[in-house]
C-alpha cells in the first residue's frame, strides 16, 4: 500500500483533452432506474443532462445522473470510477443492448472502425522460453486485442516480416472482426486465439 501511494503521489494529474470516453466494463438495469453502465473515466469529464454515444453500434443517449464509489455528483473527472445513469438508450433494430467492452463517449469524436495501424512490440523479458508467450507471433495470424475493456477477434498483417520475435518491434494491421472505437495513441495487449498466452503488446 505504501509503495502505491508513493507512486501516486508522484503522478501527475489526468490530462483533460475534451475527449471523454467511458470503457463499459458492467451493464445493469434497475426498475425505475434504467439502463447503468460503470467503467473508469480517461480523456475528459461527462456532466449530468449530457448527450453522449455508445460506440461502436451508435447508441444515442442521455445521462440522467452520475456517481463516484456509490456518491451522486455533477459532474465525474479523468481517471475516476463512474457509473452513469443513461436515459434513451435505445439500440438500432437488430442490435443487443449496450455490452461490456462498448465505449460510451460523445459524438463529435468520429465512428468505430475494423482496421487499425499499430506498432507491435514483443518483450523478451521471458523467464521459460518454452512458455506458450515466448513463440512468435505470425503475420497473419488470428489473435485477440484486449483494448480497453474490449475482447475483439482481429488478424494481424506484419510489414516486412514474417513474424515477430521475442525482442522485436514492427509496424503493422490490425484486422478486426467486428468494429472497434479507438484513438491514436492507445494501447492495447495482445493474447493468441486461444487465450492461453500474451504474445505481444502495442499501441495504436
Amino acid at each position: 500500500k505504501d509503495a502505491l501511494a508513493q507512486v501516486l503521489e508522484n503522478t501527475p494529474p489526468p490530462r483533460k483533452i475534451g475527449k471523454p470516453r467511458l470503457p463499459v466494463d458492467r451493464v445493469f438495469t434497475l426498475r425505475g432506474i434504467g439502463t447503468v453502465v460503470t467503467g473508469t473515466l480517461t480523456g475528459g469529464t461527462f456532466q449530468r443532462g449530457q448527450s453522449v454515444v455508445i460506440q461502436p453500434n451508435g447508441i444515442n443517449a442521455r445521462i440522467r445522473s452520475l456517481q463516484n464509489h456509490n456518491h451522486e455528483v455533477e459532474i465525474s473527472e479523468p481517471a475516476t470510477r463512474t457509473a452513469l445513469n443513461l436515459h434513451d438508450a435505445k439500440s438500432p433494430a437488430g442490435e443487443q443492448g449496450i455490452q461490456r467492452g462498448e465505449v460510451v463517449t460523445v459524438p463529435e469524436l468520429g465512428e468505430a472502425t475494423k482496421m487499425a495501424d499499430v506498432l507491435i512490440e514483443k518483450s523478451n523479458r521471458l523467464i521459460n522460453s518454452k512458455a506458450p508467450g515466448a513463440r512468435p507471433l505470425k503475420d497473419g495470424a488470428r489473435i485477440r486485442v484486449h483494448l480497453g475493456s474490449g475482447n475483439v477477434a482481429a488478424h494481424v498483417i506484419l510489414r516486412g516480416v514474417r513474424a515477430v520475435e521475442p525482442g522485436g518491434r514492427v509496424i503493422a494491421q490490425l484486422r478486426f472482426e467486428e468494429p472497434i472505437f479507438s484513438f491514436a495513441g492507445d494501447r492495447f495487449i495482445v493474447r493468441d486465439w486461444a487465450e492461453q498466452a500474451t504474445l505481444a503488446g502495442g499501441i495504436i
